[in-house]
């Protein structure tokens, strides 16, 4: 006797989905993060600190350094996409994307406040306070990418194709495609130059951004200035608080990004780049504009020669308007001052004429 078998879909264990994807969310986004450190902060520090030699030649140096630079982007890359490749967990690109983005900010503003703190108050209870607030804030991100409705809008969002190089439709649409790429780079590359031109990123000072590590350096004040009238010391000390007079010895600090004035419009052009291909390549606005260049095509462009014939029937039909007007316009002035209907001031004119070419 025959049996029918049931066939069974066979999943590979890393396609296979365990646990909650959020926590993958929370990896993904700390590997990030520690990559994106290591290629922009840690590598060209290191590179300074340890080949101080090559300081005679910066040319050399920053070639060298541009080389090394380039190697480590490259091996980064290739090492997320094999892990991207061995972990095809659902939404695990846009969510480690979020959280490595939101981690940044978060850190950027625990490291002000704890600036803050320091100045004001550099204690170790300051410190244990700004470790709990840490710690709190980021149990708060790390609870709120393990919930269900996160990981699925997640999904929603990798699905929509942002963080994929696959083009949607990519035979159709070409030519509003192009041209809707050209705009938005025209209008993002252009904010770009006015960041770099107003001076935005740094440039005046240290091109180098670092993080100073809170309580890991003491402020003391100033040395005092020359001695100056009372009245204009008093009117300082009224502008100037004592704490922000006051500067750090020598400090702890994490590099984060080398020479931020050429390399964050870098990053931003590249960026501008992405978005803007995976924007035409959106499902539903790429469909509209698929749509938009059919609807283009079904108009009736006239030919070159019958658009020139048209362009010099317009011009000259405007000439000879103009000249009617024209003589229209003189031949009813004489007439009228002919009859007395309108009188002329000779000198009045002349007067007003004078006034008016006056510099």
């Amino acid at each position: 006797m025959a049996v029918a078998e049931k066939m069974v879909a066979e999943t590979s264990p890393s396609a296979a989905r365990v646990g909650n994807p959020g926590v993958s969310f929370l990896l993904g986004g700390g590997i990030l993060l520690l990559a994106l450190w290591w290629v922009l902060g840690a590598v060209p520090s290191l590179w300074i600190d340890i080949f101080q030699v090559l300081e005679s030649n910066p040319f050399l140096s920053g070639a060298l350094l541009l080389i090394v630079s380039l190697l480590n982007i490259a091996a980064v890359c290739y090492g997320l996409y094999l892990l991207s490749a061995a972990y095809p967990i659902p939404g695990v690109r846009a969510g480690a994307f979020y959280v490595a983005l939101i981690s940044f900010f978060v850190l950027w503003a625990l490291v002000g406040i704890g600036g803050w703190m320091t100045r004001q108050y550099s204690s170790n209870g300051a410190a244990i306070a700004l470790c709990v607030l840490a710690v709190a804030v980021f149990a708060g991100i790390a609870w709120i990418f393990t919930r269900a409705a996160i990981v699925g809008l997640m999904e929603r969002h990798q699905a929509n194709g942002w963080f994929s190089w696959a083009s949607f439709k990519g035979n159709q649409g070409l030519k509003v495609r192009r041209g809707t790429i050209v705009g938005v780079l025209a209008i993002g590359l252009t904010g770009v130059y006015s960041m770099v031109h107003s001076r935005i990123l740094g440039g005046d000072g240290d091109p180098n951004w670092t993080w100073k590590v809170p309580f890991t350096y003491e402020l003391v004040e100033p040395e005092e200035a020359p001695q100056k009238s009372a009245s204009k010391k008093k009117e300082e000390e009224s502008k100037t608080r004592d704490d922000e007079r006051r500067e750090p010895t020598e400090y702890h600090y994490v590099p984060i990004v080398y020479n931020a004035p050429v390399v964050i419009p870098i990053l931003l052009a590249f960026g501008l780049i992405w978005f803007a291909y995976r924007l035409v390549n959106h499902p539903s606005f790429g469909d509209f504009l698929i749509a938009t260049e059919a609807e283009m095509n079904k108009v009736s462009w006239t030919t070159r020669r019958r658009l020139i014939q048209d362009t010099i029937v317009v011009l000259v039909t405007m000439f000879l308007f103009t000249v009617f007007l024209f003589a229209l316009d003189i031949g009813w002035v004489w007439s009228l001052h002919k009859v007395g209907v309108l009188v002329k001031d000779t000198n009045q004119e002349k007067n007003i004429q004078r006034q008016k070419t006056k510099w």
